[in-house]
């Protein structure tokens, strides 16, 4: 169980957590430049596919970017924006257990049906 935000920082954090190994591979030339280009990317073209993983990698290094261009660079709006699985609603935190996000009214509302 954990506590999951969508505020630049919280995406930026979740970022680094998952991909950080790949991201210490890229740092030290470990990660082969065909891995480099296809691991964050659907390009056929190295050139583009490069270009979008750096991108990327600047979310890790934490370059100021609001939502819109985080959601651009990453492909979709799934970092940025976080639904409640139980109401569908869209909210800025959620606690997550295993692959179920939950916010916290819903919590709440779970809860209160032990009393």
């Amino acid at each position: 169980m954990k506590i999951i935000g969508s505020s630049q920082e919280e995406v930026v954090k979740r970022w680094r957590d998952l991909y950080s190994d790949i991201i210490e591979d890229y740092e030290t030339n470990k990660l082969p430049d065909k891995q480099r280009a296809s691991y964050f990317s659907f390009e056929s073209d190295k050139k583009k596919s490069l270009a979008l993983y750096r991108q990327k990698y600047d979310i890790y290094l934490e370059l100021q970017k609001d939502s819109a261009e985080i959601d651009k660079i990453i492909g979709n709006d799934e970092w940025t924006k976080l639904q409640c699985d139980e109401c569908g609603e869209n909210v800025k935190v959620v606690v997550q257990f295993n692959e179920t996000k939950i916010c916290k009214e819903c919590l709440g509302r779970g809860w209160m049906l032990f009393f």
